[in-house]
């Protein structure tokens, strides 16, 4: 007897379609009309890492840590804080994507000393640590309205720290952002139409270093352009990973860059984030850099936003378990 009726494909089959279809669904409401606008050219012409134009890419994110803690030394208790940079991109008014490695476990100090990151009488959580700047070009003119707190993040569960593999966080607001024309979401790889060819031009952006030997960041916002190039540039890379750079100038992206996105431009002029920038390696006295593919992790952005942040309270299960159990009605009715 064939206990499925009329349906010819295997359960994991069916499953894997449930579960595309609705990942599908969630992401074509994400309009692509209403994302990836900018109010303001790029300077997309100049190559090298230059200075952007104000407002010319609204979705990108200023993202600091900053931890206050007691450190106790021979007996003397001292208070020290340690502070970290990274980027970020806005997807949705309360919904941005960055590295994973930019939220911290533990630090070391400039003496070896390692230090848990945990909250304390300055910290009431780990959230609490962490600030997004939106509409943000300047760092030195931050204004009321370009500060956010964190309501939650969230890292991909098979995030290692000491290889960056799946360097990827969802990051939710506490509040959700008014769209104006320096605060706009991205589109993502699925909601608009992006080619992944040889070559292709892309552009990289962030606050960082100034230069490779230097530990100074930028005070204003700066965009890089580079191009997808061969994976054999960065050594041993995973399919949901992009190998981009400069071979020919040697620009990359910086320290301080890490969690920013990497763009495309459709050809409607949207601005398409389709990496995270995580590492760089080196190839021929030339850096390039190493970054998370977006569009390889749409399914657990997905889960991320119904699981991790709850936004709705009768949703207990994961969305797998949902799909399934769509599935299992659907077959129970027409069996």
């Amino acid at each position: 007897m064939n206990l499925y009726g009329k349906y010819s494909h295997s359960l994991a089959e069916i499953y894997f379609i449930l579960i595309s279809i609705s990942v599908a669904k969630y992401f074509a409401q994400l309009d692509p009309s209403q994302c990836g606008k900018t109010f303001n050219e790029p300077n997309l012409r100049i190559q090298g890492g230059v200075k952007a134009l104000p407002n010319s890419w609204p979705s990108v994110a200023f993202l600091v840590f900053q931890y206050k803690f007691f450190l106790t030394t021979n007996g003397f208790v001292t208070t020290r804080t340690v502070r970290g940079e990274c980027g970020a991109t806005l997807i949705e008014d309360d919904k941005l994507l960055s590295a994973a490695h930019c939220f911290k476990t533990s630090i070391t100090l400039s003496d070896g000393t390692k230090v848990t990151v945990q909250p304390n009488i300055y910290h009431k959580d780990l959230n609490s640590m962490y600030t997004i700047y939106l509409g943000l070009h300047d760092k030195t003119s931050i204004r009321p309205e370009n500060v956010y707190n964190l309501d939650s993040f969230k890292l991909h569960p098979n995030f290692d720290s000491n290889t960056l593999v799946n360097d990827i966080a969802i990051i939710k607001l506490e509040k959700k952002a008014t769209f104006n024309e320096k605060i706009q979401p991205a589109c993502i790889p699925l909601n608009v139409e992006v080619n992944f060819v040889p070559d292709a031009v892309v552009w990289a952006l962030g606050w960082g270093a100034i230069s490779l030997d230097s530990s100074v960041s930028s005070d204003i916002l700066k965009n890089v352009r580079l191009k997808f190039i061969d994976d054999k540039y960065c050594g041993s890379i995973k399919n949901d990973e992009l190998c981009i750079g400069d071979l020919t100038d040697g620009n990359d992206t910086m320290k301080g860059d890490s969690g920013g996105p990497v763009y495309m431009k459709t050809k409607d002029n949207k601005q398409v984030v389709v990496g995270i920038t995580s590492r760089g390696v080196f190839w021929n006295k030339k850096t390039v850099g190493i970054y998370a593919r977006v569009d390889s992790y749409l399914e657990w952005i997905y889960d991320a936003r119904l699981i991790a942040f709850k936004e709705n309270s009768a949703v207990c299960y994961s969305s797998k378990f949902f799909f399934t159990i769509t599935f299992l009605t659907q077959l129970m009715y027409n069996y």
